[in-house]
């Protein structure tokens, strides 16, 4: 005898939709933030003193719309926010 499959009981709300972000490349993570790719680019070197989140995919940068929208706004938050690309001055 077959076992009847139960439905979802009416009323209870379904488990939410696991979040996905949209995956940029450097084009079109340069173009969200408005910069040119070159200097984001630059920005995913280790000697640049700006921190920005991307992985990589063998030879290709990746970025996470989240993560980048995340990161720009905690932009200027930080000691000595009026510039945060600005070197200091000695």
């Amino acid at each position: 005898m077959k076992k009847k499959q139960q439905s979802p009981a009416i009323g209870v709300p379904a488990a939410p939709a696991p979040v996905v972000s949209e995956i940029l490349d450097l084009a079109d993570a340069a173009a969200l933030l408005r910069v040119e790719p070159q200097t984001l680019y630059s920005w995913t070197r280790s000697r640049s003193r700006v921190r920005i989140p991307y992985r990589r995919l063998g030879k290709f940068l990746r970025f996470e719309r989240t993560e980048l929208l995340t990161w720009f706004n905690t932009l200027g938050r930080e000691k000595n926010s009026g510039r945060p690309f600005a070197k200091a001055r000695s």
